[in-house]
């Protein structure tokens, strides 16, 4: 072979180690990517995975860069009757390995909430329930504080206040916690009230709402916006099917931001999200149309409101009780019930980008979704029709065309 062939040959050689090596690096991932599947008692799980738990809830991303979560019942504790009962895990994902280790572990009798919060401290705070057992009458509703090393301390906890660990709280500009309660006979005979949670475990309430409104369970979380006050939502059920958004400033001034016409606007049926021009987006569904329409909405922080139109027929069954999350793209992404993943503008424009027929994730649903470090979204989903006991996942959302 001469010396030109002999190169031609090389040549050719190394361009197909090439090709194959990037055939390696850009072969499309699973999408989305299960990161860890949690295991359900009826599949035999090892001693391993019986510290998990099962019933995977949401997430948040750490301080330290890793994705923490809870999972809503143990494997290893069970009611008087010999059934799987509380004692769910909050466990930490390692962001590169993907592998899963539980950072605490409920006691019987506790049951935590779905949501997790990173505190301005680095912290991880969440709710829980006390009752004796999954089937029993509550004993107290409470609120924690867990460091990332597993130190585990109770914040508050009471047996009067009723229905406030169920709905997330947000932190506001100050440092303290403010939420909802949800439609429970408590403290205040009824009514339910907006409160807030010191980082010392004072609690106060800040506003007790009329007769006829109310929140919902697990879904109308506030928002802090970018002018320093909580923005959220109030149901009024007994005037129509109406809401309201009110705004909570630092010095607890309540204001009824704007209140919805149950002719024009509709019924609220997600909680509030701070958009990529910093007003403030959600959906309702029409009160005048059937069940299958939404629309989108958005409000300026100074109360003005302009409703965005009707998504897209069918649409009202994929957002009732679902949470939006805004992407560096500008797109808010979230999930629908069962088991698919959304794109939707600030204009409007819907797109179901993922659908799994019920075939992995199932139809006990997807979390909220949440921006990961990478800028991929990752989510958790209860329970599926092949991953019993739930599953940590990841999704990357194809370019917006």
């Amino acid at each position: 072979m001469n010396g030109f062939w002999r190169y031609a040959f090389v040549c050719a050689l190394t361009a197909m180690a090439l090709l194959f090596a990037m055939g390696d690096v850009v072969a499309a991932p699973v999408n989305p990517q299960v990161l860890h599947a949690f295991c359900h008692p009826a599949e035999g799980c090892t001693a391993e995975q019986d510290t998990f738990g099962f019933g995977a809830q949401g997430i948040v991303a750490g301080s330290d860069g890793a994705y923490y979560g809870t999972t809503a019942y143990s494997n290893t504790i069970h009611d008087e009757n010999g059934n799987i009962d509380a004692g769910g895990s909050v466990y930490r994902a390692d962001p590169t390995t993907h592998k899963v280790s539980v950072l605490y572990q409920f006691p019987e009798g506790y049951y935590p909430t779905s949501w997790l919060k990173v505190g301005s401290d680095g912290n991880l705070y969440g709710g829980y329930r006390h009752a004796v057992n999954a089937n029993a009458d509550w004993l107290s509703d409470g609120f924690f504080r867990l460091s990332l090393d597993g130190e585990f301390k109770i914040i508050f906890d009471e047996t009067k206040v009723e229905g406030f660990a169920c709905n997330a709280p947000v932190q506001d500009s100050l440092g303290n916690w403010v939420g909802t309660t949800s439609n429970y006979y408590g403290l205040r005979q009824g009514l339910d009230f907006i409160y807030k949670i010191t980082p010392g475990g004072e609690f106060k309430i800040l506003h007790t709402l009329a007769a006829r409104q109310a929140f919902d369970c697990p879904n109308y979380e506030p928002v802090l916006a970018a002018d320093g006050n909580v923005y959220g939502i109030i149901m009024e059920h007994a005037l129509g099917n109406t809401g309201a958004i009110y705004r909570l400033a630092p010095d607890e001034t309540f204001t009824v931001l704007y209140t919805f016409n149950d002719k024009t606007d509709g019924l609220p049926m997600t909680p509030l999200t701070v958009g990529p021009d910093g007003a403030l987006y959600g959906l309702a569904r029409p009160d005048s149309v059937d069940w299958k329409h939404m629309t989108m909405y958005r409000i300026s922080l100074d109360g003005q409101f302009i409703n965005l139109g009707d998504l897209a027929p069918d649409a009202g069954r994929f957002f009732t009780d679902l949470k939006m999350t805004l992407m560096p793209d500008g797109y808010f992404y979230g999930p629908y019930p069962g088991n698919g993943i959304f794109r939707l503008s600030n204009a409007g424009e819907l797109t179901i980008l993922y659908s799994s027929s019920g075939s992995q994730f199932g139809p006990q649903g997807i979390s909220p979704l949440i921006r990961g470090f990478d800028n991929a979204l990752y989510g958790t989903s209860f329970y599926g029709a092949k991953l019993v006991g739930g599953a940590l996942f990841r999704y990357v959302p194809p370019p917006v065309q």
